[in-house]
């Protein structure tokens, strides 16, 4: 009768190391699934933060590009009201062309440069959003 029980015994023992092994591989996937979990967060957070920085910049361009063409238009404006204020200076095609070319033109171009990449960026969202 001894022996049964020591085989009963034995068979338990085995049963419980067999039940602690599949636990400690549980806690082993459980772990590292975790440290997934926690590397694709940081990774959405760092998206997320370059998608805002994204976002400014290009709000920055359209304003900057803004700032830049007013003021080209103002140089602009006053050349040509100062040149029918005083009959002796006159403005020419050149100076007209110089000042077109280097501000309100390229003001013009940022502005429209961030219109189309905010316009871009709203068409990828919405793909990204529909293709969830």
């Amino acid at each position: 009768m001894r022996s049964v029980e020591d085989y009963l015994l034995q068979v338990q023992t085995q049963k419980y190391a067999f039940r602690q092994r599949e636990i400690d591989s549980l806690n082993k996937a459980i772990h590292y699934f975790l440290q997934k979990k926690e590397e694709f967060d940081e990774y959405d957070t760092v998206y997320d933060l370059v998608n805002y920085y994204a976002r400014g910049a290009k709000s920055g361009l359209i304003v900057w590009g803004a700032i830049v063409a007013v003021i080209g238009f103002f140089v602009l404006v006053t050349n040509l009201a100062y040149s029918d204020v005083n009959r002796y200076q006159t403005v020419t095609t050149e100076d007209i062309t110089s000042i077109l070319l280097v501000s309100v033109i390229p003001g013009i171009m940022m502005i429209a440069g961030g219109i189309l990449m905010k316009v871009n960026n709203r068409k990828n969202y919405a793909l990204q959003i529909t293709s969830c």
